[in-house]
Formats: structure tokens, C-alpha cells, sequence
């Protein structure tokens, strides 16, 4: 039984640091972001396709800036970002077709 155990502990230790790893990959990379920003602005560089959001089939990036008060709901900037998708090929996006793209990022 204690054998059995330790088995399936060290089977999910294994599978965070695996999952871990590949989430560290992803959010911390070397492109630099083209959307400019005060310095209190925290930036991220995601890569398609989006671990949010595997659903949207392109290859490109996301460009992301979060004010300040992101995170803190107190703030009056509490939720607010700024993203630009820079896609590699056309994707046939029409601006009537947008709100479907929300059911996939919220």
C-alpha cells in the first residue's frame, strides 16, 4: 500500500514539474513587447496558440500590457489591459465575426 502511494505521488510530482516547466517556457520569453507602456505597466508576451485559448488556430503573438491596478479590484484601473494580436497569416478575421472570438479568450 505505502509502495503503491508513493508511486502515485511521485507520478504527480512529475507531472506538475512537467506542466510547471512548460507554463515557465511559455510566459518567459525573450520577445520583447511592441505595445509601449509606462514603466508600472506589467508586460507579457504570449504565443499562438494560447494556452487560454487553444481553440483559435493561428501562429503569431499576443502583445499584452496590464495597468497597475490589474490585479487589486480596490483600483479604479482594477481589470484593465491592452493586448494586439500580431498573427503570421491573414486569418480571415471580419469585424462582424469578432464576438465569436470571445466565447474562446472569456
Amino acid at each position: 500500500m505505502l509502495k503503491r502511494l508513493l508511486k502515485i505521488v511521485l507520478v504527480l510530482i512529475t507531472v506538475i514539474a512537467i506542466g510547471a516547466g512548460y507554463l515557465y517556457f511559455r510566459l518567459y520569453n525573450n520577445i520583447d513587447n511592441v505595445l509601449e507602456a509606462k514603466n508600472d505597466w506589467r508586460s507579457e508576451v504570449l504565443e499562438f496558440p494560447l494556452i487560454f485559448a487553444g481553440n483559435l488556430d493561428y501562429q503569431g503573438e499576443e502583445h499584452i500590457r496590464f495597468a497597475p491596478g490589474w490585479g487589486d479590484t480596490n483600483k479604479e484601473d482594477y481589470f484593465s489591459y491592452i493586448f494586439l494580436w500580431m498573427i503570421e497569416k491573414k486569418p480571415g478575421f471580419k469585424l462582424l465575426k469578432a464576438g465569436k472570438y470571445n466565447e474562446y479568450l472569456f
